[in-house]
């Protein structure tokens, strides 16, 4: 009877120590965020220790992206030592990851949960409490690029910002533009999963300046790229100018006069005027030309910045002018071509073709007289 009672005595004593072998940490509670520590790069883990107060204690870290695989996460060092003895159970403990050890950067505007997992003494670890799904804050943006760039509009998009389309609930990422004509600045409102706008409806080779801010899945908006209404800071853009036009009818911006017509024979060494309208309307700003036969991925082009632009046949063969506008930010538009300016060597007096050259000018009067 001893005997057995020692036995049942035992397997009490192996039963409890079994037990207590597995004996598991009670997981920390209102694993959260602290709202003010939470950037674009990191953020501040917050959770509520249920341990007894006995014994050493220690927390590990985890986080995992919504994006990737929800169901596997990575686990950053473990902190111990916070206290030699565990505090009152519904003690507040809060770290910053980036006082983590190992802990990376985290990316803008990205869904994330962090995890917890606490150790007291020599129970077995806890598992892992999870927080609720946050983003990270968006990344306000750097610069403003332009792209599809028109004689009435273009398209900006705010540079660096993350995962504009992501969403969380009713709650979207997005922009929100200014642009400034010079006289009125015009706010876009919140554009809801996008990083650009597109303005149309805009004047010729004009001076516009934009402004933007981003925001998060949270809804939560970034700073302004540039304090508002401080416009010197603000990214300037000029619309395309009006690509050049040949005419005599000297009636529209984009026009280029010429004081002599196409189609005619000129004799070696005449000259040739043209005139265009700068930065009216529309118009270039400045121009590029080339006086000659042809052009090609090759040519070398000459600047035309003010005035008259007089040109010379200076040998037999055939002459185009070739124009291309620049709008205020010195952005090319396709060339145009004038007509057909054909110089012949000067005709011998009293031939045929010194009469015909004689007519010329003639011709030229009476076609404005009838016009």
């Amino acid at each position: 009877m001893r005997r057995v009672l020692l036995v049942t005595v035992a397997i009490a004593l192996l039963a409890l120590g079994i037990s207590a072998a597995f004996a598991q940490t009670t997981a920390p509670a209102n694993v959260g965020l602290v709202s003010y520590s939470l950037t674009n790069t990191s953020v501040g883990i917050r959770w509520t220790w249920t341990g007894s107060t006995s014994g050493t204690y220690g927390f590990r870290f985890y986080t995992r992206q919504y994006d990737l695989d929800n169901t596997t996460y990575n686990q950053w060092t473990q902190v111990f030592g916070l206290g030699a003895l565990a505090p009152t159970s519904g003690t507040l403990f809060s770290k910053l990851t980036t006082d983590i050890t190992g802990y990376p950067a985290l990316t803008a505007n990205t869904g994330y949960t962090w995890g917890v997992d606490a150790q007291q003494g020599t129970l077995a670890r806890s598992s892992v409490s999870w927080s609720p799904l946050r983003y990270t804050r968006q990344n306000t943006p750097t610069d403003i690029t332009i792209s599809g760039l028109s004689t009435d509009g273009f398209t900006a998009t705010a540079a660096d910002i993350v995962n504009p389309t992501a969403a969380i609930g009713t709650s979207k990422s997005g922009v929100r533009f200014e642009i400034y004509d010079g006289a009125t600045a015009t706010d876009s409102g919140k554009i809801d999963l996008t990083d650009s706008k597109s303005y149309t409806g805009l004047a010729a080779n004009t001076q516009y300046k934009l402004n933007v801010s981003a925001y998060n899945a949270e809804n939560f908006q970034t700073a302004w790229y540039a304090t508002t209404g401080d416009y010197a800071n603000y990214v300037s853009v000029y619309t395309a100018a009006l690509t050049p036009d040949f005419s005599l009818t000297g009636d529209t911006a984009d026009d280029i006069t010429a004081d002599k017509a196409a189609g005619l024979l000129y004799n070696v060494g005449e000259s040739f005027t043209f005139a265009a309208n700068f930065g009216i309307d529309g118009a270039g700003s400045s121009y590029r030309y080339f006086w000659g036969d042809s052009v090609d991925g090759s040519t070398v082009w000459s600047d035309w910045d003010t005035g008259d632009l007089v040109l010379t046949g200076d040998a037999v063969g055939d002459y185009y002018l070739f124009v291309k506008a620049l709008n205020g930010d010195g952005v090319e538009t396709e060339f145009s071509q004038s007509g057909l300016y054909q110089v012949q060597a000067v005709p011998e007096p009293g031939t045929l073709l010194a009469t015909l050259g004689l007519l010329g000018p003639a011709v030229m009067a009476f076609r404005r007289r009838r016009s």
